[in-house]
């Protein structure tokens, strides 16, 4: 009897395996990337973006906007502090004042809020750079969920922004000025109004010193991962869309927009559910540079 079992849980798990459906696209490279329509209609980009040389092995997949993920594995490292940053992207280039709205929703699962997972949830908006796509310029961060990082130096301001309280800072980014907002009540769900967040840089100066009409050129969605204890942790989006209202802009052509390099067929055949966790209560941000720990 025991041998009729055996055999017939070895049938259901090979149907199980041969059935599930592959995801529309999926990519082990650095900085594979991917581009399509999503189901509200709007134009998004995925990338990989494992953008630390040190990073460790990392795999995006992608059925749509509200179906995609990453499994990463992560050593902390104070080499680039943030190893990787998958995400989905959408690429603006008309100027602030053009845009009715720019409100993004989203809902997201991290693998964990305790030690050792090192990573948080995070818009990267890019300002003034004249290519739509290209992460430079001046960057805007908004962190939404939060799990044991923070950001570097000070805080400077805790604003008010369309209702939702931030701790501001600024510094000096690696690729130039960087305002970082971080949620004071971290959530995995969330609808920001990036908008107004970026007519509050534009207007309170400090190390913002562009037009006060700024040109947003790439909005982007992800978690950037700065350790994971060395294991394979997964991160799964749920929901992700972004309503600009407005045409869309004819940026000029530009050599550094990504395009799609990946096109292997895919190789992981699960389809992942959400399975939310726990909001974090505890969304203290630590200094970055002093008190972050150096991982396991």
């Amino acid at each position: 009897m025991k041998a009729v079992l055996a055999v017939f849980a070895a049938i259901v798990c090979l149907a199980a395996f041969t059935t599930a459906t592959p995801p529309a696209w999926q990519s082990s490279a650095r900085f594979g990337t991917y581009t399509a329509v999503g189901t509200d209609g709007v134009t998004y980009h995925w990338n990989n973006d494992a953008w630390c040389p040190g990073a460790g092995p990392q795999t995006i997949w992608v059925n749509d906007n509200n179906n995609w993920g990453v499994t990463s594995q992560q050593m902390f490292s104070t080499d680039c502090w943030v190893q990787t940053y998958p995400h989905i992207g959408w690429w603006g280039g008309g100027l602030l004042s053009s845009y009715p709205t720019l409100v993004a929703t989203e809902s997201e699962t991290g693998p964990g809020h305790s030690l050792p997972l090192q990573w948080e949830a995070a818009y990267d908006i890019w300002l003034n750079n004249g290519h739509p796509g290209s992460d430079s310029g001046y960057e805007v961060m908004v962190w939404t969920d939060v799990a044991n990082v923070g950001a570097c130096c000070g805080v400077i301001a805790r604003p008010t922004i369309a209702g939702v309280e931030y701790l501001e800072y600024q510094s000096q980014g690696g690729n130039g000025p960087v305002t970082d907002f971080i949620r004071v009540n971290g959530a995995q769900t969330t609808t920001t109004d990036l908008k107004a967040i970026i007519a509050y840089v534009a207007s309170h100066g400090g190390n913002y010193s562009g037009p006060a009409d700024p040109a947003v050129d790439t909005i982007e969605f992800g978690w950037e991962v700065w350790g994971t204890g060395s294991f394979p942790e997964d991160f799964q989006m749920s929901q992700f869309s972004l309503a600009s209202e407005a045409p869309a802009p004819a940026p000029s052509p530009t050599t550094d927009t990504p395009t799609p390099t990946d096109t292997s067929t895919p190789t992981d055949t699960a389809v992942p559910t959400d399975t939310p966790t726990p909001t974090p209560t505890d969304t203290t941000p630590l200094v970055m540079c002093t008190t972050v720990p150096a991982g396991p």
